[in-house]
């Protein structure tokens, strides 16, 4: 039996149109694999022992990582860009050794010594590197420091004084400055406090803040056993202007007597 005119022409539609849809939607697979698989670091033999590491010591019984754990303590999913590898290093080596020293007497409950070994740490510190280059769009909120086309986003002259600065990149995490507006204690750095004494100039400082690793290891701090505590790059985080402005003002710290 012979379909109608209205209803062949209608078959024709649904054939059709079915044909459209399954093609758009197997270019969309496609096209998101190939995004994905681009956008995603490689998993090196390092990143995958250190996955195990933080699964085998249970810290997501404490810790979030790309929003997915408990919340009795910090987010760890950008922790590598926020704090540097030698400051995690020296947590993950004795934490509540440099919670006491950096915060005396603030945290009654503080993380417990997990007797990690070097390899352990080395591993735990390039899987949560892997993890902070991944495309997390913008989580945790807040830790977006680049614009979209990945410098840093120009602020006006005068906008963000030093001291700003200093406390919007967290320095006092690991340097102790004590001068008028600031006074912290950080235990992992050298003290800031008297750096005009030391006579590097703005010119190293610049470097020193904008690219630490291009700074020889005979003039930079040595930390646990001796290795050195690379602080993180800031070249990307900072203008021109701010980075000078802030080597400035660092270089002129003179401790009052």
């Amino acid at each position: 039996m012979e379909l109608p005119k209205d209803a062949k022409r209608a078959k024709g539609w649904l054939i059709w149109t079915s044909v459209v849809m399954i093609a758009i939607f197997l270019g969309l697979t496609f096209q998101s694999y190939f995004y994905v698989v681009k956008k995603e670091p490689k998993v090196t033999d390092a990143v995958a022992a250190g996955n195990r590491v933080f699964h085998d010591n249970n810290c997501m019984d404490c810790h979030t990582i790309l929003g997915d754990g408990a919340y009795y303590a910090a987010d760890l999913t950008k922790v590598i860009s926020k704090r540097g590898q030698g400051f995690v290093r020296a947590v993950l080596k004795d934490p509540p050794k440099i919670t006491r020293d950096l915060w005396p007497g603030k945290y009654k409950r503080v993380m417990p010594n997990l007797h990690l070994t070097n390899q352990n740490i080395n591993d735990l510190i390039a899987f949560l590197t892997w993890i902070g280059e991944l495309d997390t769009n913008g989580w945790p909120p807040g830790s977006k420091v680049l614009s979209s086309k990945g410098k840093a986003k120009p602020v006006r002259e005068g906008t963000i004084s030093p001291i700003s600065l200093i406390k919007k990149l967290n320095c006092g995490t690991c340097h102790t400055i004590k001068t008028e507006g600031l006074n912290t204690v950080g235990a992992i750095g050298p003290d800031l406090s008297n750096e005009s004494a030391r006579n590097r100039g703005v010119d190293w400082l610049v470097k020193q803040i904008g690219n630490p690793a291009a700074i020889p290891d005979s003039e930079v701090a040595k930390g646990y056993e001796g290795k050195r505590m690379l602080m993180p790059a800031f070249k990307n985080q900072l203008t021109a202007d701010q980075l000078k402005s802030l080597a400035t003002f660092i270089n002129n710290l003179k401790e009052e007597k």
